[in-house]
């Protein structure tokens, strides 16, 4: 049986079939090793001037920043903007806990202010994902030690990792 790669220059008519495979399959691999610390090195200029890189968190909204110019998708840039009545929301969720409220009473009091919020102030305070629409004690627990809510923002603390059928 013969086999042909045209795009890879593989023919098993060539004695060194396998020796080019090799070498392909050697340089794909370092191609897709190198490509996140390239998407890293493409995004830390954006964080250290204060651009929104990926999706804006809870309690923040995105406020273009048209005289910054645009992305490389052509999006405006955006720069996270705290959203008062829900930091609001959140500060009280904390003071309750602080003063022995547990977690999932506070989740239900932080629902239940949340939704009589207006609907373009809503939408800051739960999960878009969320197909319920209100927060789960475990989201609200994840919000709670989010450290962006206490202003401080990390870029690049945690990587990614590939996981081949070997290492799963």
């Amino acid at each position: 049986v013969r086999a042909i790669a045209i795009a890879e220059n593989v023919d098993t008519a060539d004695k060194q079939w396998d020796d080019i495979l090799t070498l392909n399959l050697f340089l794909a691999q370092k191609q897709v090793s190198a490509h996140p610390e390239f998407v890293r090195m493409g995004q830390r200029p954006l964080i250290e001037n204060g651009f929104l890189v990926g999706a804006c968190p809870l309690g923040f909204r995105p406020v273009p920043v048209p005289e910054a110019g645009f992305t490389k998708k052509g999006k405006v840039k955006t720069r996270p903007e705290i959203v008062p009545e829900v930091a609001d929301l959140i500060r009280r969720s904390l003071e309750r806990i602080a003063g022995g409220v547990t977690i999932s009473q506070a989740c239900r009091l932080y629902n239940r202010e949340a939704a009589e919020l207006p609907d373009g102030v809503r939408r800051y305070a739960v999960d878009p994902r969320s197909t319920t629409g209100v927060m789960r004690p475990e989201a609200f627990r994840k919000l709670l030690i989010n450290e962006r809510i206490i202003g401080k923002w990390s870029f690049g603390k945690l990587r990614n990792t590939w996981k081949d059928s070997k290492n799963t």
